[in-house]
């Protein structure tokens, strides 16, 4: 008996996204992020307690992304020619021991330790998403960076405001314990992810400070600096933006949960149709709302409106940030994805860096509702950055349309 055309032309099952594997390495993001998290909001008020500015804030957030971003490319060159997994795995040991150096306050030896930690930060990173791309499906890629970045959120949506609560409970020592904890369950987290076959580059020693960098991470590098160098305003500054308004801290909660739950709701989604759409109108559509984001939060003046300004920023960011991570994976080579992540990702630190400390001095300057406004540049400059290359990014996107 012949078999039927309909049977011939059966409709190929969609590749599996949640494996064993994926699961444990979503585990130790939301660990890794969880440990982050809870310094987020809480590091600015210890900071301010003990008699530091606004300034000091930024330039603590400085010393974290600048060892962060200046030792990226050399971790990037030990996943492509060691181990993704090893890396991460140093990384999450490194996150949980700084933790502990929080413990004993002196401007100095905060400097130290933030340096530390983003070493520990660039590591976890860039190993875990070299990880992501070896696991991620070529025709899901958008799809599976959303559930990555979903994990990222649950830790983003949750934590801060669990961290502003428990501040009351166990005061900052205790806030930094948990912390290192959660570095630490990141360490078991990681060691239970398979070592996915990654292709590993070989290329002549004489080579090494040319293939630090990755040039075909350039774009997505770009878009991720302009698109999360508004982060610091959204999250880092918002303590103390209502302190200056009058808005009790206590009431931040509800504005970190509205941040953090639109990410988290909104990602996989996002992370989807950006498959089938395409990376650039899921990108444009994210810094034309981070725009009306920054607007409302310059004018706000209560917990409302604050919020709203909150849940608008946390949409903005569902949209772009699994998308332009999509796009990173789809322009690296296979044999070089370890340099090109750890390209790509500095640009995030440099966006934090630059983000934290431009927004203490132009506080410090011309006041809050000013730095909101200035920051409207970058996703608008972002904006342009995507329409002058929709076509590169319609190619990239295996053939979707812009």
């Amino acid at each position: 008996m012949q078999n039927s055309p309909h049977r011939q032309q059966s409709k190929p099952t969609q590749p599996r996204l949640l494996t064993r594997g994926f699961v444990f390495l979503c585990a130790a993001t939301i660990l890794g992020y969880a440990h982050h998290a809870l310094l987020t909001p809480i590091l600015p008020l210890f900071i301010q307690e003990q008699g530091g500015t606004a300034i000091l804030v930024g330039v603590i957030t400085a010393a974290f992304s600048a060892t962060s971003f200046l030792l990226r490319p050399f971790i990037g060159h030990m996943v492509d020619h060691w181990s993704a997994k090893g890396v991460m795995i140093v990384g999450t040991v490194v996150l949980g021991i700084s933790s502990l150096g929080y413990l004993v306050y002196h401007a100095v030896i905060l400097l130290l330790v933030r340096a530390v930690h983003g070493t520990g930060w660039a590591a976890y990173n860039t190993g875990a998403k070299v990880l992501l791309s070896a696991s991620a499906p070529a025709q899901r890629r958008g799809e599976t960076a959303g559930y990555f970045s979903m994990a990222q959120g649950v830790s983003t949506a949750l934590v801060p405001a669990i961290a502003l609560w428990l501040l009351g409970i166990v005061d900052f020592i205790g806030i930094f314990i948990i912390s290192s904890v959660c570095g630490f369950l990141a360490v078991a987290s990681s060691l239970a992810v398979p070592t996915w076959e990654i292709r590993r580059a070989v290329g002549p020693k004489e080579a090494f400070w040319n293939n630090l960098l990755e040039r075909s991470a350039l774009l997505p590098s770009i878009l991720e600096f302009l698109t999360k160098a508004t982060q610091p305003a959204a999250a880092i500054f918002i303590p103390l933006v209502a302190i200056e308004r009058g808005i009790p801290v206590e009431s931040l909660m509800v504005y970190y949960l509205g941040y953090g739950l639109v990410g988290i709701t909104a990602r996989g989604l996002f992370g989807g149709l950006s498959d089938r759409i395409g990376r650039g109108l899921i990108i444009s559509f994210g810094t034309t709302t981070t725009v009306v984001a920054l607007v409302i939060t310059s004018q706000a003046g209560d917990i409302i409106l604050l919020t709203l300004g909150g849940v608008l920023f946390g949409l903005g960011s569902a949209a772009f940030a699994p998308s332009v991570m999509a796009l990173a994976i789809d322009v690296a080579p296979p044999e070089r994805r370890g340099a090109a992540m750890a390209t790509y990702s500095m640009a995030f630190q440099l966006a934090q860096g630059l983000g934290g400390l431009l927004g203490g001095i132009l506080i410090d300057t011309v006041g809050y509702q000013a730095m909101y406004l200035t920051m409207i540049l970058a996703p608008v400059a972002a904006q342009v950055l995507v329409f002058k290359n929709r076509r590169a990014i319609s190619m990239a996107n295996l053939g979707s349309p812009f």
